[in-house]
């Protein structure tokens, strides 16, 4: 019997909960990235991620590798059942404040970010 469109979907993709699920899906894409010398785009077809989540969702990753210190602290304020937008709009205003905004540039420059998010 042929499965569904809907059914092979469902298998494929796990939904963002938390923020380490977030950063989950980030470094999946960055490993690759960085491994394999292939583009962003090509990662996410491969992993099969929705580029606009892993977009609208770096601000948590960039910020627990670019400061651990500021991220840790705003973890402890995401409750189990809480909004990740309302979380990632958090991380976002603390990348954009010094000093955190000139490590993410640097650490962009070397690799250890993927260069997608513009401040």
């Amino acid at each position: 019997m042929k499965q569904s469109k809907k059914a092979k979907k469902m298998g494929r993709n796990k939904r963002v909960k938390t923020p380490e699920d977030s950063i989950e899906r980030y470094d999946m894409v960055l490993q690759l990235v960085s491994t394999q010398k292939i583009s962003n785009s090509e990662a996410y077809a491969r992993l099969n991620v929705d580029r606009n989540r892993i977009v609208i969702q770096a601000p948590i990753s960039e910020l627990a590798k670019a400061n651990p210190e500021v991220y840790s602290f705003l973890r402890a304020t995401f409750k189990r059942k809480g909004n990740i937008k309302r979380f990632t709009d958090k991380c976002r205003a603390f990348c954009e404040k010094e000093p955190t905004a000139s490590l993410m540039a640097k650490k962009k420059h070397e690799g250890a970010l993927l260069d997608i998010y513009k401040m």
